[in-house]
C-alpha cells in the first residue's frame, strides 16, 4: 500500500553519496484528528466504540501538537536525523486502554462497545485495493496502525530498529487521560 513511499526513499538512499535526503517521519495515527473523524472506531458523538480483535495490540500514535514539536527537533538535529526514519509518538496504547481513558473522560459513563474480527476486514480490503478500489485503503491504514500485520513492526514504535526518537529529540511522552479530556472537551463545543 505505500509502495510509491517506499519507491521513493530507496531512490533517496542510492543517492545518499550525492546529497544528505530529509528525515521520513513515522507518527502513527493523528491521535486527536482521527478521533473527530472516526477514525479510531470511537464516535464520540453516541459514545459508541468498534474495537478491534480483543483491543490489547499496542500502537504508537502522535497528536498533532506533538508532530508539531517533532518537526522542530529533527530540524534542531538534522545532523542525528538525516537520511533515515525518524520514529516519535505522543505514547503507545491500546484500543481498550483509550476506551477506559474515554469513559474516564465522560464521568465514568460506559460506552457501548462492539467487537470485530479484523482478519476477515483485512482480507476483503486487501482484495479490494489490489482491484484500485481505494475505499479498501482505510481498514489497511487502521489495522497497519494498530499492528495486525505480521510481516513488520508496524504500529509499536518499541518494536522498530531503533525505537521512538522521542528522548534523542528531548520530546517528552503525552499523557493519555490528559490528551482525551482535552478531545472530549473539544468535541463537545
Amino acid at each position: 500500500m505505500l509502495e510509491g513511499k517506499k519507491a521513493k526513499v530507496d531512490y533517496l538512499r542510492a543517492r545518499e553519496d550525492q546529497m544528505i535526503w530529509t528525515t521520513t517521519v513515522i507518527t502513527g495515527a493523528f491521535f486527536d484528528y482521527a478521533f473527530k473523524i472516526g477514525f479510531l472506531g470511537f464516535n464520540l458523538q453516541d459514545h459508541e466504540a468498534t474495537i478491534n480483535d480483543d483491543g490489547v495490540i499496542p500502537a504508537s500514535v502522535s497528536t498533532l501538537s506533538q508532530i508539531g514539536r517533532a518537526l522542530i527537533a529533527i530540524l534542531r538535529h538534522a545532523e542525528l536525523t538525516k537520511n533515515q526514519y525518524v520514529y516519535v509518538e505522543s505514547f503507545t496504547v491500546t484500543q481498550n486502554e483509550v476506551l477506559a481513558a474515554l469513559e474516564r473522560a465522560t464521568g465514568g459513563e460506559k460506552w457501548a462497545v462492539q467487537r470485530v474480527d479484523l482478519k476477515p476486514l483485512i482480507e476483503e480490503s486487501t482484495e479490494r485495493f489490489n482491484q484500485r478500489d481505494l475505499a479498501g485503503a482505510r481498514i489497511l491504514n487502521l489495522a497497519a496502525g494498530l499492528g495486525r500485520f505480521p510481516d513488520g513492526p508496524y504500529g509499536d514504535w518499541s518494536r522498530v530498529p531503533g525505537g521512538s526518537w522521542n528522548a534523542r529529540l528531548g520530546l517528552e511522552v503525552e499523557e493519555l487521560d490528559q490528551v482525551v479530556q482535552s478531545v472530549v472537551q473539544s468535541v463537545a463545543q
